[in-house]
């Protein structure tokens, strides 16, 4: 029998590429990217913007820091071009030009894929999840901590959350809230679309610069007011008021994903994709947690009723006049 020729290795992949749900992957060193293409035929008005916008499907949020600030200037848009066919002049059509430059440069953002590499040498596994808001918009952003059998720390960007602030203008401590909430769901949507054996494993912790919600959260929701009570009702439910750690406003990651100003530099930070840099350090090195206080504001009105008993009739007077007729 004549030996089998070996033939030639096959690659298993053979694109530099592959598209998922709008992100890139880059099989060969098993990292994802992202691919902007150039927009030179963009129509600058609001139903042209719309479209080119829609264009970057980032269902993971990866790209958040960028893509809200999209989304808080097309609310602006709206309230200032009634019509969806108007052309944007002057500091309005600049501003969507310097986004769209700015988008190009995702382009050579490379972050890695697997979540838990080096398995078989984890030895604990952490969830956090970090929530901010501002005036315009309020995210969440979670990430995955590992730690190895030899001390390393691995932290992983897991998938991140915006939503744009209602035009009705809210309490900054309640938007702080909202982003609390949304931390929460997406905590809960994460954590459930991980493997059962790796769920139980996994220790949660929530972080947030709002002094304030945190001491909702370690209060009755019974005792406030029903915007705050319904959303405070859900943060208890979904988690523990020991879970919920304080973390200074410049080492919050979320903080970057609230903003429509420009910053000098890459589009996307190292803090945004990497997280706060004392999750690579131990626990004891970690922010320190306030104090509890009562938040007095947003407490339920209590309603008092009182009786107030008439004085009894005179009828002295009556019974004299009746006796002198």
């Amino acid at each position: 029998m004549k030996p089998i020729s070996s033939a030639p290795a096959v690659p298993l992949f053979t694109k530099d590429k592959e598209k998922l749900l709008g992100i890139y992957w880059k099989p060969r060193v098993d990292k994802l990217t992202f691919n902007v293409r150039d927009s030179e035929d963009v129509d600058f008005t609001r139903v042209g913007i719309l479209s080119k916008v829609a264009e970057h499907f980032d269902p993971l949020g990866l790209a958040a820091p960028m893509t809200v600030k999209a989304k808080i200037r097309m609310q602006k848009d709206t309230m200032k071009y009634a019509n969806w066919n108007d052309e944007l002049l002057g500091e309005d059509r600049d501003w969507w030009v310097h986004w769209f430059q700015e988008m190009k440069k995702l382009n050579l953002v490379e972050l890695p894929r697997c979540l838990f590499p080096d398995q078989e040498n984890i030895v604990k596994s952490e969830f956090h999840t970090f929530c901010d808001a501002s005036e315009e918009a309020y995210a969440a952003v979670a990430y995955l901590r590992n730690v190895y059998r030899d001390g390393t720390v691995r932290v992983r960007i897991v998938m991140s959350k915006t939503k744009v602030a209602p035009k009705a203008r809210l309490s900054v401590p309640r938007l702080e809230l909202n982003a609390a909430l949304l931390g929460t769901r997406l905590a809960a949507f994460v954590l459930k679309s991980l493997s059962p054996g790796k769920r139980k494993s996994i220790q949660c912790y929530y972080w947030t610069d709002s002094s304030c919600v945190r001491n909702w959260i370690r209060a009755a929701a019974s005792s406030y007011n029903p915007y705050i009570g319904h959303r405070l009702g859900e943060v208890q439910t979904r988690t523990e008021a020991n879970q919920w750690r304080f973390v200074p406003g410049k080492l919050n990651p979320s903080d970057l994903a609230t903003r429509s100003i420009f910053e000098d530099g890459e589009p996307i930070t190292a803090a945004w994709l990497e997280g706060p840099g004392f999750l690579m350090s131990p626990e004891e090195f970690w922010p320190k947690d306030l104090p509890w206080m009562k938040i007095v504001e947003e407490i339920k009105a209590a309603c008092v009723h009182t009786i107030q008993q008439e004085p009894a009739a005179d009828w002295s007077d009556l019974s004299i006049s009746i006796e002198d007729n």
